[in-house]
């Protein structure tokens, strides 16, 4: 299956870089799990996981970004992508806490502006 990156309603595929969606899954303990002081025995009650995507797009138009930017910003946001785990796709709620937006560069044939190496995180709820 094709990797894909939908949030909300707005389809960010043909955006994203090659080899820009990175995802980890994380666990999430309880404030119960560490190391036992005694003999240092790692002691863990493992909560669940969580799914982490790193994200990096080719040069985007200021209105792609603008439109983006949007979607990320709110507190939490519904997104598609090719799950690993699941080997198909899945849409969850997540939510990214900064939205760098990379470097502007004018181009002058077009008479647009472009965001270069635009990067974020998107953490699962």
């Amino acid at each position: 299956m094709k990797p894909i990156l939908k949030i909300g309603n707005h389809d960010y595929t043909q955006w994203v870089a090659e080899g820009g969606l990175t995802p980890t899954d994380s666990d999430v303990d309880s404030s119960k799990s560490g190391r036992n002081t005694l003999d240092a025995v790692m002691v863990r009650n493992k909560l669940g996981h969580k799914m982490k995507w790193s994200v990096t797009l080719m040069d985007i138009p200021e209105e792609v970004a603008a439109q983006l930017s949007k979607d990320l910003s709110q507190t939490f946001f519904s997104a598609t992508l090719l799950d690993p785990d699941a080997g198909r796709y899945l849409t969850k709620t997540y939510y990214c806490a900064n939205r760098p937006f990379g470097a502007q560069r004018y181009d002058k044939a077009t008479k647009k502006t472009y965001y270069v190496g635009m990067a974020f995180n998107m953490t699962e709820q």
